[in-house]
């Protein structure tokens, strides 16, 4: 590119990030993530497989999302809204007992067994203080092996999936 064209580029690019709102932070991670090869965690969708190689961090904004047939970590089994009425402002702990009793009262509906019966398990994400305040609501209930990464669905795998116990 000739210098006329990189600076043509560059206001372009310029005048999009002010246009859309982005703020360069947000463009930034954008880009990470694209490196990275993970998608923004309100992307996933029941179904979706996803790892969650993200430690002991509090919030998680992006994940590496790989077909459900490659090792992956968790499964998505259920997704739903707390609702505004049952939880006026933030609280976490009550939030956190709400996905407790939602993705339980689904895991067996969703692996054909319950957790005694398998060595599958549930988890969940849900909404930081941080993003309630952008409108976040969402509960997204997973499912995962307790013996490690899977290569495979796991809805309907019952009583029979790999259980030790």
């Amino acid at each position: 590119m000739t210098r006329h064209a990189i600076a043509a580029t560059a206001l372009a690019a310029a005048t999009v990030i002010a246009l859309t709102g982005c703020s360069i932070g947000a463009i930034s991670q954008s880009i990470t993530n694209a490196v990275e090869g993970k998608e923004d965690v309100f992307s996933i969708e029941v179904g979706d497989c996803f790892n969650d190689d993200t430690g002991a961090v509090e919030e998680i904004s992006s994940v590496k999302m790989p077909e459900c047939t490659e090792e992956h970590d968790n499964e998505a089994y259920y997704i739903y809204d707390v609702s505004d009425d049952d939880f006026p402002s933030y609280d976490a702990a009550a939030i956190e007992e709400d996905a407790e009793y939602g993705c339980f009262s689904q895991f067996e509906q969703f692996v054909g067994a319950s957790v005694e019966e398998t060595s599958l398990h549930y988890s969940y994400f849900y909404p930081s203080a941080a993003s309630w305040e952008q409108g976040d609501r969402e509960i997204l209930c997973l499912a995962y092996d307790l013996d490690g990464p899977i290569s495979e669905p796991l809805g309907g795998k019952g009583p029979n999936y790999p259980y030790e116990g």
